[in-house]
């Protein structure tokens, strides 16, 4: 059985999806009683989620936007700022004016009408915010942080793919995920890698992220990956695939030449950030 975090977003995401759900099919969805769908439900209306009424639960569009913002429901803001000390934690710490310019790129590589999928990497997240309104496009991410920050734009469509909820990273993760993706193909997807090897490739951090990625370089135009030049110099434990798979390199000053000619021999556009 579904743990209450996960059971609540998914229900959070259906009446996003749907514009409505009522509690008799959410009961019967998720195999547990009224009441403790109502509670859900009531936990959600005070966040700002939905709007009850009389056994339906309605997609709440205007207060919906402050779902990073109302600190007595923000527990994905708590989540992020946990995840984000746990990063530094780690020695992750990222460089801000690089991820400032990301937003920037990105905005410009994002055309109107797009249908996009979005990594939730904590850079990726943090540059987005510095993104004004886009659009129109689709966007879909695994992670309940980033679709926090890009609801309320009022051009960007977000949709989530379900599955299981990780409450330390609060995404949407496992085999669910990989089997509601292949419903979608993408115009564009913007995915972080972990490590980069010249004989061998492409590499993430978990089994997960790397059957993500290489999925969704089978179901995408053109493939852009974002990441530090330090990681092109290392590799991680999970392998993605070869250089091909990619169409796009957006990284910071720190590459070498080396690697841009090796990128761009291989008909990767190298796009370096801003100093």
């Amino acid at each position: 059985m579904k743990s209450a975090i996960e059971r609540r977003m998914e229900i959070a995401n259906i009446v996003g999806l749907q514009g409505k759900a009522y509690v008799e099919e959410l009961s019967k969805l998720f195999n547990v009683s009224g009441s403790t769908i109502r509670a859900d439900l009531r936990f959600l209306e005070q966040g700002g989620f939905i709007i009850r009424s009389h056994g339906v639960a309605i997609i709440n569009k205007g207060p919906v936007s402050k779902f990073a913002t109302k600190p007595h429901a923000d527990f994905t803001q708590v989540q992020s700022e946990r995840s984000s000390a746990a990063e530094f934690e780690k020695g992750e710490k990222h460089d801000l004016s690089f991820i400032d310019s990301i937003g920037g790129i990105l905005q410009t590589l994002l055309k109107s009408n797009d249908t996009v999928f979005m990594d939730g990497h904590d850079m990726i997240r943090q540059a987005m915010k510095a993104v004004p309104d886009l659009g129109p496009v689709v966007v879909m991410t695994n992670d309940i942080n980033l679709m926090s920050n890009l609801i309320h734009h009022k051009n960007i469509k977000v949709i989530m793919p379900g599955g299981i909820v990780e409450p330390e990273s609060m995404k949407f993760v496992g085999s669910q995920v990989l089997s509601n993706l292949k419903r979608y193909r993408f115009n564009k997807s913007v995915i972080k890698v972990d490590g980069f090897n010249k004989k061998l490739g492409f590499f993430a951090k978990s089994e997960f992220e790397a059957d993500m990625v290489k999925l969704l370089c089978e179901l995408s135009e053109e493939v852009i990956v974002v990441t530090e030049s330090k990681q092109l110099t290392s590799s991680s434990t999970f392998w993605i695939g070869d250089i091909d798979i990619i169409d796009t390199l957006i990284t910071d000053q720190g590459i070498s030449q080396d690697h841009i000619d090796y990128f761009e021999t291989n008909s990767v556009k190298v796009i370096m950030s801003k100093e």
